[in-house]
């Protein structure tokens, strides 16, 4: 059936006098149409019949609507309302649900303790959560008032990430991010409402640090400062978040500092890419000798990322394997330099010592042209699909070159 052809039914015959069976069947046919069942709903008496066509409609808006009143939720009580929520609150497609539901709750004309009393009875159920926060007009609450309400919900994260917006007092809104337990989206939240102005650098640092050096927050604050420690201080605090390294790189003004002091800043981060990246290209190792760009590694005690930027710029082979040992043979550092590799012994001689490493085969065995060694190296990566598909690769390769070769030593 037609779901227009049901609506039609139901609103020229008198539904009053049929059974919820009647009706029901009558939805079937139109396989629970929403229009169909926007109107049947209503003419339900039955609370598992309209539970089961709100199911049926998938939770449909204008289906919940109805059938919600055929429940007269407004004569029920807070606790029945709640009943009715738990028993969807488990899927999102029944967010719909829920959400007519707590409009029945009428809590705008409950008072704060009625409120904050039904939160923790549900749980701060996250629909009902973001209700009551509109009801409780956190924006027209004393400082007193909102850390009252934030103790009493055991300082729960939504009521908190409201609560810290309307918080006047900066001291308050400090000590809500000191908090060890404080999330750091709290922490963000209430970052807009910090006072900047006329802190020196020790109040800067100090507020930071008891903002747990949130990145929102950290933002605001680096660009105040001025002295290098202080900003690599920030930094480091923060885990050298990418975003606050390029916020710090730029007010370190590594442009103007020469080599000692650019290295001095790459071992004050213990080498963090984030910092050490730009410091590398102001040194122009391309342009440097052999001897000061091994003293670079050798100064940072061979540090990977550090090896994996310069090794590209040693000759000899001999000098760059001695790299890899120093490293320990890690996995980048031999990536990259085993690309500058012309002597296949040395291919050979790396990729036993680093037991055959898929990663490090699969580059390697491009710069190989006998097809034993090409073979043994796909049979020791247990056959790697990326070692074999390089491994073929270089075979057909060595083979097409020797075949050229065969061709003009014939000519000649």
């Amino acid at each position: 059936m037609n779901g227009k052809v049901a609506q039609e039914i139901f609103r020229l015959f008198n539904m009053s006098e049929k059974t919820d069976e009647q009706i029901m069947r009558i939805l079937k046919k139109t396989n629970y149409s929403k229009d169909a069942c926007k109107d049947g709903i209503a003419l339900l008496k039955s609370e598992s019949n309209i539970f089961y066509i709100m199911k049926e409609c998938k939770y449909n808006e204008d289906v919940c609507k109805n059938g919600l009143k055929g429940l007269n939720l407004k004569d029920k009580s807070e606790n029945q309302i709640l009943s009715i929520i738990d028993m969807v609150k488990e899927s999102d497609r029944q967010e719909n649900l829920k959400k007519l539901c707590i409009h029945y709750l009428k809590l705008e004309e409950k008072e704060v303790y009625q409120i904050l009393n039904l939160l923790r009875k549900t749980n701060y159920d996250l629909s009902i959560c973001k209700a009551a926060l509109i009801a409780l007009r956190l924006e027209n609450k004393t400082d007193e008032q909102l850390l009252s309400i934030m103790e009493i919900t055991n300082y729960n994260e939504n009521i908190c990430e409201a609560s810290i917006k309307n918080l006047k007092d900066e001291e308050n809104i400090l000590s809500l991010m000191e908090r060890p337990e404080t999330p750091d989206f709290v922490r963000a939240a209430g970052s807009s409402y910090l006072d900047w102005a006329g802190k020196n650098e020790e109040q800067i640092l100090m507020t930071l640090k008891r903002a747990h050096y949130e990145s929102k927050i950290c933002a605001l604050g680096i660009v105040l400062l001025k002295l290098e420690d202080n900003i690599l201080l920030v930094m480091k605090n923060n885990n050298y978040y990418s975003d606050i390294c390029d916020l710090g790189v730029t007010l370190l003004k590594l442009e103007e500092k020469n080599d000692v002091e650019l290295l001095s800043i790459m071992e004050k981060v213990n080498y963090n890419y984030h910092v050490s990246r730009p410091c590398l290209d102001l040194l122009k190792l391309s342009q440097k000798d052999k001897i000061i760009i091994m003293d670079i590694m050798k100064k940072t005690d061979y540090n990977p990322f550090i090896c994996m930027a310069t090794i590209d710029f040693i000759k000899f082979e001999d000098e760059i394997l001695a790299v890899m040992e120093k490293t320990a043979y890690q996995k980048g550092v031999c990536i990259t330099g085993i690309k500058s590799f012309k002597d296949e012994d040395n291919v050979l001689f790396l990729l036993a010592k680093v037991d055959y490493d898929c990663d490090i085969c699969a580059v390697g065995v491009s710069h190989l042209t006998q097809e034993a060694d090409i073979f043994e190296v796909m049979e020791k990566s247990n056959f790697n699909y990326e070692v074999c598909e390089n491994g073929v690769k270089a075979l057909q390769i060595a083979k097409d070159k020797n075949l050229i070769k065969l061709k003009k030593m014939r000519i000649l």
